[in-house]
């Protein structure tokens, strides 16, 4: 995830991604980043769009936190962690972020919230009060706009990530 010049989100790297799946278990390849695997992922039985929701849910929780939900630094504890345990929450984390979180981290695909599509999730009361077509039309303004010297700044990254052009 990225931020653009105006400070929305936006989603990159989709070289991984596979299209035709519309089963809950039609994509078998094991891909991306280990801490937001979902558990029929490192279980090999075949996975499905749900395995998006369940990014989602690792994604949202780093935000609210700064460290992913399952964060260990043994690869091994990672994996029987999200296999076989919930994460942790905060104190500070009201109930209703609490149950989307567990609903989006449900171990069974079938069952975890977005199944049945995005409108299943942006209904839920954590979003309460969001107007998805005012934020799709750019009309709600981003808490945070980066401030650019032009189009190729990278001063917003890390040094380590920075390149040069060869002209």
């Amino acid at each position: 995830m990225l931020l653009d010049s105006q400070g929305y989100i936006r989603i990159t790297d989709f070289g991984l991604s596979k299209k035709g799946v519309t089963g809950l278990k039609d994509a078998q390849s094991i891909c991306g980043t280990p801490e937001y695997l979902a558990p029929e992922v490192i279980l090999k039985t075949g996975h499905g769009k749900p395995v998006d929701w369940w990014t989602f849910g690792c994604f949202l929780y780093e935000i609210l936190t700064g460290v992913p939900p399952y964060y260990t630094s043994s690869k091994e504890d990672l994996f029987e962690k999200i296999k076989f345990e919930q994460p942790r929450f905060p104190s500070s984390f009201s109930p209703s972020v609490k149950d989307l979180l567990n609903r989006l981290f449900e171990k069974d695909p079938s069952k975890r919230l977005g199944v049945n599509g995005a409108k299943e999730v942006k209904s839920h009361t954590w979003f309460a009060g969001m107007n998805w077509d005012a934020l799709l039309a750019k009309e709600i303004r981003p808490p945070f706009v980066p401030i650019l010297s032009g189009e190729l700044d990278v001063s917003n990254f890390d040094p380590v990530f920075h390149f040069s052009y060869i002209l």
